[in-house]
């Protein structure tokens, strides 16, 4: 076989990586895209062949760059809704450019902006939005033009390491504008209809299927039945889709290329036996072949009323690809027809490369087809009998079973480093899972789902009858995965781990499969002694990277300290010398809509590679220091829980105490007065809140029941007071507390309210760390603050802005920097 195309597209896929990270002028890189051509044409005319490979794999590398280098650039017209967004409402006038997605709690459009009304002027503007607002029946659908009044921002994304790029998500997708609505209301339709009427009655036909599967099931299995119909996920509830995610098998509401196939397997059968039935087409043609290229329009067609997803599409292609190998006789050769599918889709839409569902849908395949050739092959030769010997029972279903368990194997073993890398998380059970869910969802409710598509507009009683078998099916496969998910060590949380790894890792995995290969020879023996090496070599190579992750994590004469970017909250990571590590409190969303726990704590934990925290700190129970902590208490293996002791009636505390109890987390209380605990060499000592404060509980102080904190490393301080007023400023002054610090977190995200002169001259910080977000109503930190801080010298971050903050110290030079920039010495 030739691998030139798979190597193509591999180089392919690097040089739009790498246009993405770099960004090089574009003028050297056509100047080198005519250089390699010239050579390439050279090579051709003198029959080179290895030059002209050479020539093709660097020509195909810098177009890679380039292509990535113009999707990527970024230069907004003169009318770009960017160049006017002021700090107020305006009108909008916009036109919906994609289907709306309807979420449990708000309906996501994606708008293509045409003027904006701004003091009884209108004012011609481009670009697309993503506009959030409550989901309403009346909400607009795609191609509707539409007129509403919001406030535009930047789309927020948290700048910690480890943390999803959101911002850089919705770029990729040409949105740099958002905007959010509190009522519905607000937005109303002009007019509606603008698109393509092709386009127009598809989305026609999704709205009636989506409204029927409303009303004749009930959620949850209704919103899985229109995942599963329509490529809808987001209307999905948390806790299943971390059900299924734990179990390995969150690829079942997803559709992709086990669906499309069905599609396409199924038309081509109908084809090919209506085809058989004239005589006339037999004799003259290849049956099989019209077959599957007639197959390839209703693929097309279901691939919009599944919505278009990414995945979809890259089925969809993958499908035309091989139905194209086929028409030509190519049909064996899946591997080229694999790298076409990527090339393609890698040339016409760069962005895919950083598509984390491209890179395991590959991943996948390639897995496969590495793997389970060699499995069938070592079955083979197990069971291979005597020709003239009886046939044995079950032989074939044996073979499938073993052959499907292999496949699952592959996939879950081609998809490992990627998930770990994405999700950090990795299931345990996923063959078993897979085994029982997979003939309920992968092929009851598939085909089922299909059945929905074909009879929805043809008869409502029957599409209701079809959807009730479905939602029968579904519940199943929900109390299944229910079930499975809560099993002890049903998956295991894995830090991210580093691209030199998942590199080596592959290598890894493809050394072993070629070594395993039942292959005879002289050439097989001889790939066999090259693997064994790779083998070994990839071997001592991860035994040095575990030892020095190890080494690292002790952090040996040094402290750490970081101060997360967690929106408007507050939460503190500290590794002390030795590597016991503390978090201090967790950040939150006020209303609990947005866990970030899950979406910035933890993701940060795990690209620091922790997996078990000593202590988690809870200053006071107020939700922008708490909601965070849920996740993480869950998820982690965590040694002790110290708290002020303030308790609360909200859902957030009851559940935060329930998984203290739960997990058998020793908690203690603290109070000043209490003797210093020690960490590492480091000394912690407890200003506040006092022990009489404990016994006199009132729920309306408890910002000034917070913990102060004050953590000390030879030379080196920090100061962590969380939420206290400057009335508890003043008492801690009063009474001598030794609030002298290198790093100083500023009470109350800089409120007006604390910071007081007394207490900043007292603290007398190096510098001073505002954590906040950017909150336009409470308007933190206070100018004022910050102005006190500026006059009294304190360096100023803020994790709005610089995101991030990391100090660290070995106890006498101190050293900073920041997710935005890199940092210098304090002293």
């Amino acid at each position: 076989m030739n691998y030139l195309l798979p190597l193509l597209a591999s180089i392919l896929a690097a040089g739009t990586g790498l246009g993405f990270f770099f960004d090089p002028p574009a003028i050297p890189l056509y100047i080198l895209v005519a250089a390699f051509t010239a050579v390439l044409a050279f090579a051709v005319q003198k029959k080179w062949k290895k030059a002209q490979i050479a020539a093709l794999s660097l020509l195909t590398l810098v177009f890679g760059v380039l292509n990535a280098n113009l999707a990527f650039r970024d230069n907004p017209p003169p009318g770009d809704i960017r160049f006017f967004r002021p700090p107020v409402a305006v009108g909008l006038e916009a036109t919906v450019s994609e289907p709306p997605k309807f979420f449990p709690d708000r309906t996501d459009l994606v708008v293509e902006a045409s003027s904006v009304i701004h003091r009884g002027l209108r004012l011609p503007v481009t670009g697309r939005i993503l506009l959030s607002a409550p989901t309403s029946e009346d909400a607009p659908r795609y191609g509707d033009m539409i007129r509403t009044r919001a406030v535009f921002h930047d789309p927020r994304t948290f700048q910690n390491p480890g943390a999803f790029d959101y911002r850089e998500y919705l770029r990729r997708k040409g949105i740099h504008t958002r905007a959010r609505i509190k009522d519905a209301a607000q937005i109303v339709t002009i007019r509606g209809g603008r698109m393509n009427p092709a386009r127009r009655m598809i989305e026609n036909y999704r709205d009636g299927i989506r409204e029927m599967i409303r009303r004749k099931t009930p959620d949850p299995q209704g919103a899985v039945l229109r995942a599963m119909v329509l490529g809808e996920q987001w209307g999905i509830q948390r806790d299943i889709l971390d059900h299924f995610s734990r179990t390995g098998v969150s690829h079942l509401l997803a559709i992709s290329g086990f669906n499309v196939s069905i599609v396409f397997f199924a038309f081509f059968f109908l084809i090919r036996s209506l085809l058989k039935c004239s005589e006339f087409l037999l004799l003259r043609f290849s049956i099989a072949r019209i077959a599957v290229l007639l197959a390839a329009p209703p693929v097309i067609l279901y691939a919009y009323i599944a919505g278009l997803g990414s995945s979809v599409i890259r089925a969809a292609l993958m499908i035309i690809t091989l139905a194209a190998a086929v028409s030509i006789g190519r049909e064996r050769d899946i591997w080229n027809t694999l790298a076409i599918s990527a090339l393609l889709m890698i040339a016409i839409y760069p962005p895919a490369v950083l598509d984390v569902a491209f890179q395991l849908s590959f991943a996948a395949v390639w897995a496969i087809l590495l793997i389970v050739p060699g499995l069938n092959a070592w079955y083979e030769k197990i069971t291979r009998r005597d020709p003239l010997d009886a046939p044995r029972p079950c032989h074939k279903l044996y073979r499938t079973l073993f052959l499907f368990v292999g496949a699952t194997l592959s996939a879950t073993l081609g998809t490992l480093p990627l998930v770990a890398c994405y999700f950090n998380n990795f299931s345990i059970i996923v063959v078993a899972a897979n085994i029982l869910l997979v003939p309920l969802l992968g092929y009851g409710v598939t085909f089922l789902s299909m059945a929905i598509i074909v009879f929805a507009p043809l008869s409502s009683v029957i599409s209701g009858i079809i959807m009730e078998f479905s939602v029968l099916i579904i519940a199943a496969a929900l109390r299944a995965t229910s079930w499975l998910s809560s099993l002890p060590y049903a998956s295991i949380s894995v830090p991210a781990p580093a691209w030199p790894e998942i590199a080596a890792y592959y290598a890894l995995l493809a050394a072993s499969a070629v070594y395993l290969s039942p292959d005879a020879g002289e050439k097989a023996e001889l790939r066999r002694t090259a693997s064994a090496l790779t083998f070994i070599l990839l071997a001592i190579f991860f035994v040095a990277d575990t030892v020095f992750w190890s080494e690292k994590a002790k952090s040996e004469g040094r402290m750490e300290v970081f101060f997360l970017d967690v929106g408007q909250g507050s939460s503190a990571f500290i590794r002390f010398p030795g590597g016991k590590t503390m978090l201090v409190d967790g950040g939150g969303a006020p209303d609990g809509s947005f866990d970030i726990g899950r979406h910035a704590v933890a993701p940060f934990l795990w690209r620091e590679r922790v997996q078990k925290l000593d202590v988690v700190v809870l200053t006071h129970p107020h939700p922008d220091h708490l909601n965070g902590l849920l996740f993480i208490l869950d998820r982690f293996c965590v040694g002790e829980v110290w708290s002020n002791g303030g308790t609360s009636d909200s859902e957030p505390y009851l559940r935060f105490a329930a998984l203290i109890r739960s997990k058998g987390i020793v908690h203690r209380v603290l109070h000043s007065g209490a003797p210093a605990a020690d960490l590492g060499g480091a000394r912690i000592e407890v200003f506040h809140p006092a022990r009489k404060a404990l016994k006199n509980y009132d729920p309306k102080e408890e910002n000034d029941r917070s913990l102060v904190l004050k953590f000390s490393y030879k030379e080196a301080s920090f100061l962590l007071p969380a939420d206290i007023s400057e009335r508890v400023e003043r008492e801690l002054v009063k009474k001598g507390a030794r609030l002298k610090s290198s790093i100083l977190l500023a009470p109350h995200h800089g409120s007006r309210f604390s910071n007081s002169l007394p207490f900043i001259r007292n603290a007398s910080p190096q510098a001073v760390v505002f954590s906040c977000g950017p909150d336009i109503h409470r308007k933190l930190p206070d100018p004022l603050v910050l102005e006190r801080y500026r006059k009294s010298g304190s360096r100023i971050f803020r994790t709005d802005r610089d995101g991030a903050v990391t100090f660290a110290t070995d106890g006498k030079e101190l050293a900073w920097s920041t997710f935005i920039r890199e940092g210098e010495r304090l002293r």
